[in-house]
């Protein structure tokens, strides 16, 4: 019995898991996005940042 119970519901977990997971996926990619576009518009602002500070800003973000 026990056996037949986790058949049945191990798939639908698995549906869940992923489904929560892709949930937080499609939350942070905008949030991202979001994030790289006011770099973006930061850096162009401030023409004078070298690229070495560039370079390392990065480095920490990633």
């Amino acid at each position: 019995m026990k056996y037949l119970v986790n058949r049945i519901s191990l798939p639908k977990l698995r549906y869940y898991a992923i489904q929560k997971a892709g949930a937080k996926i499609s939350i942070l990619l905008p949030a991202m996005n979001i994030f790289w576009y006011i770099q973006n518009i930061l850096l162009q602002r401030d023409n004078l940042v070298s690229k070495k500070t560039i370079r390392s800003s990065i480095k920490t973000i990633s």
